[in-house]
């Protein structure tokens, strides 16, 4: 699983005026809420709160696969553990 392209186009594709920070928060937190962990590379000494958001890039997705999965029998299944995105924010 990764960050859904179509998601990554409509984000990146904002204009950055400052009206519009509001809701590129609201997507970090929706990245985090669908089971990201972000990762946010900051450039610059203010505050986080008066930084804007530059780019939202895929990270790893980690998985795994085994055999010994509840019901899967002698089926191997892929099961993801952990995915990650990359927030760049300017100060």
């Amino acid at each position: 699983m990764s960050i859904h392209r179509s998601h990554l186009r409509q984000w990146q594709s904002q204009p950055r005026h400052w009206h519009l920070q509001l809701w590129y928060w609201r997507a970090l937190r929706q990245l985090q809420a669908d089971g990201y962990q972000v990762i946010v590379n900051k450039v610059g000494t203010a505050p986080l709160s008066n930084c804007a958001i530059s780019a939202v890039r895929p990270g790893q997705t980690y998985s795994r696969t085994d055999s010994g999965a509840p019901g899967a029998q002698d089926d191997l299944i892929t099961t993801v553990t952990g995915k990650t995105a990359y927030v760049d924010v300017a100060c």
